[in-house]
């Protein structure tokens, strides 16, 4: 494995876009655990938005929504 690709929608008609990280074997034995690392560093959780709860999950500062992350 070499690098973990984390996915991002910008917009409901958009496709996703992909944010890659390299892999940092120094500091990381799962890419699962740097995965999760990179999910609290670059989105927070929302319960809801704009008083919609079906619109909840884990968003960037920008308001993208975070969907998932893959190691390749």
């Amino acid at each position: 494995m070499t690098k973990i690709v984390i996915f991002i929608l910008a917009c409901t008609t958009c496709d996703l876009t992909k944010i890659t990280y390299p892999f940092n074997n120094d500091k990381y034995v799962f890419c699962g655990d740097m995965a999760n690392d990179i999910r609290i560093n670059i989105a927070t959780y929302k319960e809801e938005v704009n008083g919609d709860r079906t619109l909840q999950g884990w968003y960037t500062k920008e308001g993208y929504l975070y969907i998932g992350a893959r190691c390749e």
